[in-house]
């Protein structure tokens, strides 16, 4: 039993006795009500109902005949699916070539400005635009690492071009470094910066390089001036001489001007490298000990560069107050450098005593070479005597035209600076004290205290030879005495040769005058006069030294000369 009649017996079941006897009549009636409308819609729709028998059986045989092509095509998918993969693993590369090539395309734009990175960063580099470069660079390496990891791609082709492009910009900035216009701080701290940002070199080979290129920056204008003195045509190395010349010293000038130069590199080389390396605070301490250390090489070598250069054109410069000023530019200079603990002032000392003692032995040794030269000449005039000098400082002597020996005596009451006028009684005498006095006002400018015992002995030493030499002519001479009055003596007529006691006579009076008034006086004039040592030096002390005194008293003993 369906649903329908149980539910169409559980309707009857509750229906009453008279519903339930006139159901069947309803029952009829309603059959009869569907056969008729059933026959109007048979006649009504047969072709309907024709055409829905003949698609059901269409359906039927075209269902069959799609089971039969499903089944061929369930059959054939494997043998597909295995074309299929095949043909997919022979377009993979196809695709993945089409697949870069898309998204190159797609940044052709990008593409075309990685590509042309080369060419932009040696743009920059031609133009000086440094900072523009460093950060082409630093971004294009980011880019390598970012696209290409493996470094085996175009974008490292790229960044290897870029890099030699950098490499041709280091050197250009350490070539700036060696320019001399590149002299200003802000300058050297920006060109530094930039090495330092590029990371190419680390913070000591950068102090090496700035500090190699800054001395060699120094040393081209040092050297300028030198080719500027060689090239002027005013230069010309001299013996060492403490006497004046009337010729302007180039040498003293180049010294100048290499004080000047040399003062001027070094305190700015020290002041930016302090500056730019030694003030920052990130530097370790390890590398902050090094940078103290390779600036004190270079600082020594840059003084040992001076002390050369002075040690070999000192000697040329012939003006000692040139020497006097020479040495307070050089003083001045080493105390303003003690503030960055390069004071030098005690090595110049004994460069300027090594001028000063061949400048002034020169002089001495010139000087008694001239007066030896001309003592011993032939000519009778080197050895006559002026009368009117003689004359004009003799007291009780009988006759004018005779020397008095009373005279011959040094003044000691009269400066020492001043040369007695009996002097002017022997004109090579005179000459020769001119000679060394002239030595000697040189040496009052730049008097080294060190040196007064040794320059006092190489006086004495010239005294000595110049003496010995004077002593022999004088001893062994026939003599003329002038009787002109000139003041010098030696510009008049000589009268024939005087014999006997008169010839003795001029002898001791030319002995003695050089003995007790021309010796004494230069040796007072360079103790008193030039250093103040009043009274250091006795007589007696200065005779028992000069061999030749004790030859002329020697004589005078022998020969015993009328009063």
């Amino acid at each position: 039993m369906d649903a329908d009649d149980s539910e169409y017996l559980s309707y009857l079941t509750s229906l009453h006795l008279a519903d339930l006897k006139s159901e069947p009549a309803k029952l009829n009636s309603s059959s009869a009500q569907l056969t008729n409308v059933l026959i109007t819609l048979c006649h009504t729709s047969y072709p309907t109902f024709l055409s829905a028998h003949q698609s059901v059986n269409t359906l039927s045989t075209s269902l069959n005949a799609f089971s039969s092509s499903l089944d061929a095509l369930i059959s054939v998918l494997p043998v597909v699916e295995q074309k299929a993969k095949g043909f997919l693993e022979e377009v993979k590369d196809v695709q993945a070539e089409r697949k870069k090539m898309k998204v190159v395309v797609e940044n052709l734009g990008r593409v075309e400005e990685i590509v042309g990175v080369g060419g932009v960063v040696e743009g920059c580099v031609r133009s000086g635009w440094y900072g523009e470069a460093v950060e082409v660079e630093m971004r294009i390496a980011n880019l390598a690492r970012k696209l290409d990891p493996d470094g085996r791609g175009v974008v490292w082709d790229v960044k290897a071009e870029v890099d030699q492009r950098i490499r041709s910009m280091v050197g250009d900035l350490l070539s700036g470094l060696r320019e001399s216009g590149a002299n200003k701080l802000p300058v050297l701290f920006k060109t530094v910066g930039f090495l330092r940002k590029m990371g190419v070199l680390d913070e000591e080979e950068i102090a090496q390089a700035f500090l190699s290129c800054r001395l060699s920056c120094l040393k081209r204008s040092l050297e300028d001036l030198d080719v500027e003195r060689r090239t002027s045509g005013t230069f010309t190395p001299v013996t060492p001489s403490f006497q004046q010349s009337s010729v302007s010293g180039s040498g003293e000038r180049y010294l100048k001007k290499y004080v000047d130069v040399w003062r001027e590199g070094v305190y700015d080389l020290v002041s930016q490298f302090t500056t730019i390396f030694l003030e920052r605070s990130a530097a370790s301490s390890e590398t902050t000990e090094f940078l103290h250390s390779l600036l004190t090489t270079y600082t020594t070598h840059l003084l040992s560069v001076l002390l050369g250069t002075l040690e070999v054109t000192l000697p040329t410069v012939q003006d000692p107050s040139a020497l006097n000023s020479l040495l307070t530019q050089l003083t001045y200079c080493a105390t303003s450098f003690s503030r960055i603990g390069l004071d030098f002032r005690w090595i110049i000392g004994g460069l300027f005593e090594d001028a000063v003692r061949a400048g002034v032995t020169k002089g001495f040794r010139d000087a008694r070479d001239k007066f030896i030269h001309t003592v011993s000449s032939t000519s009778p005039t080197v050895l006559s005597i002026s009368t009117s000098s003689t004359s004009a400082t003799a007291t009780g002597s009988s006759s004018t035209n005779e020397p008095s020996l009373d005279a011959v005596r040094l003044d000691t009451t009269n400066p020492p600076h001043v040369p007695p006028h009996i002097l002017t009684s022997h004109k090579p005498t005179v000459i020769y004290a001119n000679d060394l006095l002239t030595t000697l006002n040189g040496l009052r400018l730049l008097a080294p205290k060190n040196l007064y015992r040794e320059l006092l002995t190489e006086l004495d030493k010239s005294l000595d030879e110049a003496g010995a030499a004077f002593v022999d002519v004088i001893t062994t001479t026939p003599l003329t005495i002038s009787s002109s009055s000139s003041a010098y003596g030696l510009q008049g007529a000589l009268s024939k040769e005087e014999p006997g006691e008169k010839g003795k006579r001029t002898r001791v009076y030319l002995g003695s005058l050089f003995v007790n008034v021309f010796v004494p006086f230069i040796r007072r004039a360079l103790v008193e006069g030039v250093y103040g040592s009043e009274g250091e030096e006795r007589e007696n002390d200065w005779k028992s030294q000069l061999g030749f005194v004790r030859t002329w008293e020697d004589w005078l003993q022998s020969s015993t000369p009328p009063e």
